[in-house]
């Protein structure tokens, strides 16, 4: 699902709760962390996407989380992944060579 700001964002958490979540940090005309502070109260699996780079600052409530520097390929997508999902040995749709 995609959201264009806050409000409609916990709309779509409220109507159907998503197994991960990746927030751009800027939604709208405000930033995700109220969002954020959702899906981390309710244990919801979530990655920042930014283009902020490294001047990004994020409360230490949040400095756990992955984040995902814009533009992002497939690999930073996979390891976010798999810093989300530690004890998983497959991440969901990710092809896992049966000789791992």
């Amino acid at each position: 699902m995609i959201a264009a700001t806050v409000a409609d964002a916990f709309e779509r958490i409220r109507t159907c709760a998503p197994a991960l979540a990746i927030l751009d940090v800027a939604i709208g005309e405000a930033d995700s962390l109220p969002i954020a502070d959702h899906l981390l109260r309710n244990g919801i699996p979530f990655m920042f996407a930014t283009s902020y780079g490294e001047q990004l600052r994020l409360p230490e409530r949040h400095a756990h989380v992955p984040v995902l520097q814009k533009p992002y390929g497939e690999a930073a997508l996979i390891s976010a992944l798999i810093a989300v999902f530690p004890g998983d040995r497959q991440v969901p749709g990710q092809h896992v060579d049966p000789s791992y």
